[in-house]
C-alpha cells in the first residue's frame, strides 16, 4: 500500500512528482546556502573555473520499465506489453555515457550528452500478443531486441554566476532514436516485426551549482518537456543531482543520480502506436576540464 507523500511507488508520474519536488528543495537549500543577491551581483569579477568540460564514465540504469504499444497498419490496436514482465526484457543494464559543456562567458554555455542502450529478452508467451501487423500465438518462443540512443544538445543562460554559485535556464532538443526487433518460432513457423522510430524532442531545463569548496561543487537540473503537434504527442522529464571534485589539475571525478521518464504517441503513416520508458539511473564518471 503506497501512503500519501510517500515516493516509494510504482507509478511514473508519482515518481517524477516526489523527485521534483526534491529537486526543488535541493534547489532551494543551496540558494539559503548563497548570500542574497543584490541585482548588481548577478556575475561577479571570477572567469569561470571550468570554460569547457567532458565527463566520460558508466551509466548504471535500474528499475527499467518499458510499456510499448504498436498498431496494425489497418485499424487494429496492437497488444499493450510490459516488455519487463510479459517479455523478459532486461530491466537494469550499465552503458558509457558521456557528457560535458563549452562556456562562451558566464553567461553562456553549450551542453551535451549522448549514450546507448541495448536490451533483450527470451521467454514464451502464455497468451497471443498482436504487435503491429504480426500475432504472436500463444505458446510461442519470443526473442525481444531493443536499441535507443540518445543525443542531447542544449543552450544554457546563467542568470546568476558568481563563484559560489550558479542558476540557470536553458532549452535544447533531445534527440531519442527507439528500434524494436520480435521474433517468435512455434515449430518451424516463425513469425517477425520490426519497428523503429526517430523523433526530436524540443526540452527547457532549469538548474544550478554551490561550491562547497575550491574543488567540490553540488549540482542540480530538471529537464522538462509536453507537447502535442500535429500526429506527435510527446512527454519527457529528467532530474539530475551531480557530485564533482577537481581533484587534480584538468582532471576531476564525481557521481550522479538520475531518474528519466519519456511517454511517446504517435499517429502517422510510418508508425502507430504508444511508448513509455523510465528508469533510475547512477553514472560514476572521470571529468577532464579547463
Amino acid at each position: 500500500m503506497v501512503h500519501s507523500g510517500s515516493c516509494h511507488t510504482r507509478d511514473p508520474r508519482k515518481m517524477f512528482l516526489c523527485r521534483t519536488l526534491l529537486f526543488f528543495v535541493v534547489t532551494l537549500l543551496c540558494a539559503g546556502l548563497a548570500a542574497p543577491v543584490q541585482a548588481q551581483e548577478r556575475y561577479d569579477d571570477s572567469k569561470p573555473r571550468e570554460k569547457f568540460q567532458i565527463r566520460v564514465g558508466g551509466y548504471y540504469q535500474r528499475d527499467i520499465k518499458t510499456t510499448l504499444r504498436i498498431d496494425s497498419t489497418s485499424v487494429n490496436l496492437g497488444s499493450f506489453l510490459e516488455l519487463e514482465d510479459n517479455l523478459d526484457v532486461d530491466s537494469e543494464l550499465s552503458v558509457l555515457r558521456v557528457d560535458g559543456f563549452y562556456r562562451f562567458n558566464p553567461r553562456h554555455r553549450i551542453d551535451w550528452t549522448w549514450y546507448v542502450s541495448n536490451r533483450e529478452g527470451l521467454t514464451t508467451l502464455e497468451e497471443d500478443l498482436e504487435i503491429g501487423d504480426q500475432i504472436f500465438p500463444a505458446g510461442a518462443s519470443v526473442e525481444s531486441e531493443l536499441k535507443s540512443s540518445l543525443l542531447k544538445i542544449g543552450y544554457s543562460w546563467s542568470f546568476i554566476n558568481v563563484r559560489k554559485y550558479e542558476f540557470y535556464l536553458g532549452g535544447g532538443l533531445n534527440f531519442n532514436d527507439f528500434s524494436f526487433r520480435f521474433v517468435g518460432q512455434t515449430g518451424t513457423e516463425i513469425f517477425v516485426e520490426d519497428e523503429g522510430v526517430v523523433f526530436p524532442l524540443p526540452t527547457v531545463n532549469f538548474g544550478g551549482r554551490y561550491n562547497f569548496t575550491e574543488k567540490t561543487q553540488l549540482s542540480a537540473r530538471w529537464e522538462l518537456f509536453d507537447l502535442a503537434y500535429g500526429d506527435y504527442e510527446g512527454r519527457l522529464q529528467e532530474v539530475t543531482l551531480t557530485l564533482e571534485h577537481n581533484t587534480f589539475n584538468h582532471i576531476g571525478f564525481g557521481g550522479a543520480l538520475s531518474s528519466f521518464l519519456t511517454q511517446l504517441e504517435i499517429d502517422d503513416d510510418d508508425w502507430r502506436g504508444e511508448l513509455e520508458r523510465s528508469h533510475n539511473g547512477v553514472q560514476l564518471f572521470m571529468k577532464f576540464y579547463y
